[in-house]
């Protein structure tokens, strides 16, 4: 199996692996943890000729767990869904009665031009953006309820890559868009690329979904 990770591509010369693909991330949040902030994550992916097949997320302080295995989404040890005091169940409809959570990705040279923009008017109109700092955490909060939706301007594959096979079975609206553009990428153009960043949004309805997108592409 070829491993994609932050920490580098793992492939042998000469070994065939017939479109086994593992991504993970071993430690999203590493700022938080090294901090002493308790907002980290480990997520882990598998697909097969580009299929998502398996998605893992494991929130080590909380033992929170959320897998898919063989098309069945379980919850592990999340019966306490809460991060940083947030109790109240998502289930938006609107952005002003929204929690999204919004990240700017890891390239900062364009940070102001970012602020000034799409998520400028995304933040501008949801009832809160709470700060995790971390994708992995973000997700799970959407999975759990916490939180209505997610948005990243550019982020590398093993952050987000396990969504393909969770969201999917949830029924949770996502989409993966070119950075910083949002222009929706096709499924051909949907690989787990190292050396690419992927923009990102989610959100857990699809009406909800709707007010996203229209912000961020400036029609609403």
């Amino acid at each position: 199996i070829e491993v994609i990770a932050e920490e580098g591509l793992l492939c042998v010369p000469g070994v065939k692996y017939e479109g086994w693909q593992a991504v993970i991330d071993d430690w999203d949040g590493s700022y938080n943890g090294l901090k002493g902030c308790a907002l980290s994550a480990i997520s882990v992916a598998i697909d097969h000729q580009g299929q998502p097949l398996y998605g893992v997320w494991y929130d080590p302080y909380r033992k929170f767990l959320i897998y898919n295995n063989n098309g069945q989404v379980t919850f592990l040890n999340t019966e306490e869904r809460v991060f940083r005091g947030l109790k109240t169940p998502a289930g938006a409809k609107t952005l002003a009665e929204a929690r999204i959570g919004m990240a700017r990705g890891s390239r900062l040279h364009q940070s102001q031009e970012l602020i000034e923009g799409p998520i400028g008017r995304l933040r501008a109109s949801v009832m809160d953006d709470p700060n995790y700092n971390s994708s992995v955490i973000f997700l799970m909060s959407v999975a759990l309820g916490i939180i209505d939706g997610f948005v990243i301007a550019g982020n590398k594959p093993w952050d987000l890559w396990a969504t393909r096979a969770i969201f999917s079975k949830l029924g949770i609206a996502f989409f993966f868009m070119e950075p910083w553009t949002y222009k929706v990428l096709g499924p051909e153009e949907i690989i787990p690329d190292p050396k690419k960043e992927y923009a990102f949004a989610c959100a857990n309805n699809e009406e909800l979904f709707g007010h996203i997108m229209a912000k961020l592409h400036g029609t609403a």
